[in-house]
């Protein structure tokens, strides 16, 4: 059985190898910022798609379904979203330091059924079921102090770190911590999202966990730490499924900026009023409310029944049944997203 063992984070040294890899990473997502930049007029447009994707696997790689949906900004305010989004946005806009108080808000709305005391007693760990037999595969630390100042050490990394490596071994060294009874696979991607969306200057979330959810075999082996050779062959199993998440994305955007130029026109033609901004808005959003545009752009309501009377009619829009809120669902854009990002 694999147990905590803080050495091998602080004396870790990565490999010319890792190294090489780590500029490559960084080279592909710096070439992803700029083709955003080629179809959105500013980077918080594809949020809501990207946010879509991250959180739709987010939770399907522990085979949980209804967690990080509630988390970020997909479109559907939910009650628990009203609670979480503003520290979700806290996390990912604030200019300050992340705090433990922040992510153990967090969690605590997240496990908020669940006795979080139950971290610390013996059993707690990391099973593995074979043939009907349950065992213990990893017992990460469990006396409370030394959790408690583990989980400091490992969010004052995660505001420091200034390179793709030293972040992939927070996101480990978090997970091996596993400072909460649960969600700490959801919480620990959300912190390594917040690192990895300021490093390379991105508006919000990369739909890492997609790729993450491909590649789960290597995404677990990632934490099988033992030796200083062992988190180095992590770290670099982590760079090749963001590699392959890049050249999904690369892709995303092509389709999207085909998208875009197919229809942009018709949108802008419903209204004078109805600017550039606005069409894209409306054409990258899988779900558009009436009132969220009304407001947004401060139009009039008969500029906005012709605006989507127009969508309904000529474009690949949904009117969905849940009329009270006038949900446009957006039909071609969600098959651009699921042709990408495949199960």
């Amino acid at each position: 059985m694999q147990s905590f063992n803080k050495q091998i984070f602080t004396e870790y040294m990565p490999t010319l190898e890792t190294m090489s890899k780590g500029l490559l990473v960084m080279e592909k997502l710096g070439k992803l910022n700029v083709r955003l930049r080629d179809v959105f007029i500013d980077q918080k447009m594809p949020d809501r798609i990207f946010a879509f994707v991250e959180s739709k696997y987010s939770s399907k790689i522990e085979r949980i379904y209804t967690t990080l949906f509630d988390v970020v900004n997909t479109g559907i305010e939910t009650d628990q979203q009203k609670i979480i989004k503003p520290i979700v946005d806290e996390l990912f806009k604030t200019k300050e330091k992340i705090t433990t108080e922040k992510l153990i808000e967090l969690s605590n709305i997240m496990n908020n059924e669940k006795n979080q005391n139950k971290r610390f007693e013996k059993e707690f760990g990391i099973y593995e079921t074979k043939n009907d037999v349950k065992t213990k595969i990893y017992e990460p630390p469990l006396e409370e102090s030394v959790v408690t100042e583990l989980f400091k050490e490992v969010i004052e990394k995660a505001s420091n770190d200034n390179n793709i490596l030293e972040i992939l071994r927070t996101h480990i060294y978090f997970e091996k911590i596993h400072p909460f009874v649960d969600a700490n696979g959801r919480l620990g991607r959300l912190l390594l999202q917040r690192s990895m969306a300021r490093l390379v200057n991105f508006s919000n979330v990369l739909p890492l966990s997609w790729s993450f959810f491909e590649r789960r075999s290597d995404y677990y082996k990632s934490f099988d730490i033992e030796t200083n050779e062992d988190l180095d062959n992590g770290i670099n199993a982590l760079l090749d499924i963001i590699l392959h998440m890049y050249e999904a994305t690369k892709q995303l955007t092509k389709d999207l900026k085909k998208f875009v130029e197919k229809y942009i026109g018709v949108v802008m033609s419903t209204s004078s009023k109805v600017s550039e901004k606005m069409a894209l808005d409306i054409l990258l959003n899988l779900q558009t409310k009436r009132i969220y545009v009304e407001r947004k752009y401060n139009l009039n309501p008969r500029t906005i029944d012709s605006i989507f009377t127009k969508l309904n009619n000529e474009l690949p829009f949904n009117f969905k049944k849940v009329k009270r809120n006038s949900l446009y669902w957006n039909i071609e854009l969600e098959e651009i997203v699921n042709n990408i990002y495949k199960d």
